[in-house]
């Protein structure tokens, strides 16, 4: 029974067509079988008495099976055509989620207001001996999900995910493709790492148990990773393309992030 259990998706419409029609052909079979049976003793009957009885009920089970099987034919028209609707209604909120990912990540600042807020927020730091922290979130795509129109909607409900639990002075930039950062002004490390902490839950929400993409949130601080504005910059842009290339981690990165993990 295993072996007939085993249908593909995309024969599934087409094997349910075949059943319909199986079972359609049979019953039409079966009402015309017995009413070519049923036709002799009822209207060749000597009974007198039972003949118009006999007649009635012929007609009836006759016009009964008419009826049967043109109810099934509408049921199955009807199922097909709201299947059809369903199928276009998905489409088109599908469309919409895309859409609006899209615009999500479009109306994000890139990369040129990511630099000019940095650097000013790295003078401002300087300036009144306060910390500066940057969290960087790498988004790849998992191997089930690689289709552009499903990771822009995933990416975008990544982004949702790290807006929503930022803090109100935060800012977060939309670098390339699957590539974030944020600002956390005045921001010490541990901070800075329980805001990465509270990201990384909602990432791993908004991936869902299908796991739509891969993710690695890092912090970088200012002045325990690094004491140049340009050097910040590198390292962000850095981890963002090692991550996004599925490369390995440099010396430098690695001493950045088990002084992260060790906040």
């Amino acid at each position: 029974m295993q072996l007939f259990d085993k249908i593909e998706p995309s024969s599934l419409e087409r094997r349910e067509t075949q059943l319909w029609v199986l079972a359609l052909a049979l019953m039409t079979v079966m009402a015309v079988g017995l009413a070519w049976l049923m036709y002799p003793a009822v209207f060749y009957s000597d009974v007198p008495l039972s003949k118009v009885t006999q007649q009635r009920a012929f007609l009836g089970f006759c016009t009964l099976a008419v009826l049967g099987i043109g109810y099934l034919i509408e049921r199955q028209f009807t199922v097909r055509s709201l299947r059809r609707r369903l199928r276009e209604e998905q489409w088109q909120n599908a469309e919409l989620r895309t859409q609006a990912s899209s615009n999500l990540l479009d109306s994000l600042p890139g990369h040129n207001q990511f630099r000019d807020q940095l650097a000013m927020e790295f003078r401002r730091s300087e300036t009144t001996h306060d910390p500066l922290s940057v969290l960087t979130v790498g988004l790849s795509p998992s191997r089930h999900f690689a289709a552009c129109e499903e990771m822009t909607v995933a990416f975008g409900d990544a982004a949702k995910a790290a807006i929503r639990r930022l803090r109100q002075e935060d800012s977060i930039y939309h670098l390339h493709s699957g590539g974030f950062a944020m600002i956390l002004p005045a921001a010490s490390r541990a901070q800075a790492c329980r805001v990465a902490d509270r990201i990384s839950e909602g990432l791993q929400d908004a991936s869902g148990a299908s796991d739509r993409y891969e993710f690695d949130v890092r912090v970088f601080n200012y002045p325990e990773h690094t004491v140049s504005v340009s050097e910040l910059e590198q390292m962000v842009g850095f981890a963002l393309d090692r991550k996004c290339e599925g490369g390995g981690e440099s010396p430098q990165e690695q001493a950045v992030v088990a002084a992260s993990a060790g906040a």
